[in-house]
């Protein structure tokens, strides 16, 4: 008996079902291999962008009198993990994430989630004092906070940034004293100040703390204090 030749359509038909049985066959393969997982590009490295300009790049830390922006970005291309984790030293007591996903360590708040590319804020925790008038002023609290930048790549090590935010000047009150003598200088009385009387003069600042730049006395790298000036206007006297 003869075998028949398969027609031309069978022939297609037979050549089409092989290579869907390859291409099948190949993805099958690929499916149990990687599971069709897509492709993962880690940052292999960050820059923290200031984008309002206070890092003072003298003492090597933000320096902040009021609210600011910072960006992540990197330069690895085609990155695929883009969140950023921010975090306080462990030594910290930073209070629990709010609603919006902000921590804070009693000096500043921060996101505690972040995208790479996109502007955040770090906001200054804020404080009322009551001046020698019972006058309240709601004031920055002040201090040196320790932030942590941390990626999704495992491999790369976490990014430590320092942010010294000033405590402003409630009040200032000034003695005078004899320069002479010491003593101390009033307005009246036998110590008064007097014309022809050489004196100094001695502030006092409310908060006590607010008499240094940008908590330098909270800041153990300081080298040196930094201690914010007073400028006096003399007034003429009859006597």
């Amino acid at each position: 008996m003869k075998l028949k030749a398969p027609k031309t359509w069978q022939l297609i038909l037979i050549l089409v079902s092989v290579i869907v049985l390859a291409i099948g066959g190949s993805f099958l393969a690929v499916y149990l291999k990687t599971g069709f997982k897509p492709e993962v590009t880690p940052p292999e490295s960050i820059e923290i962008n200031d984008v309002d300009g206070v890092y003072n790049l003298s003492t090597a830390q933000y320096e902040a009198v009021k609210q600011f922006r910072l960006k992540i970005t990197t330069p690895t291309e085609n990155v695929t993990q883009n969140e950023i984790t921010l975090k306080f030293a462990s030594n910290v007591s930073v209070t629990p994430p709010t609603e919006d996903g902000k921590i804070s360590d009693g000096i500043i708040i921060v996101p505690q989630k972040v995208k790479m590319n996109e502007e955040f804020y770090v906001q200054l925790v804020q404080e009322a004092y009551l001046d020698s008038n019972s006058n309240e002023h709601i004031l920055n609290k002040g201090g040196i906070s320790h932030l942590i930048v941390t990626t999704q790549n495992n491999t790369l090590t976490s990014s430590q940034i320092q942010v010294a935010v000033d405590k402003p000047v409630g009040e200032i009150k000034l003695e005078a004293y004899n320069a002479t003598t010491g003593d101390k200088l009033t307005a009246d009385g036998t110590n008064k100040i007097s014309q022809g009387t050489n004196f100094v003069l001695k502030p006092t600042f409310y908060p006590e703390a607010s008499q240094y730049m940008f908590s330098d006395d909270k800041n153990d790298a300081a080298t040196t204090k930094r201690q914010k000036d007073i400028y006096y206007e003399s007034a003429s006297s009859n006597e």
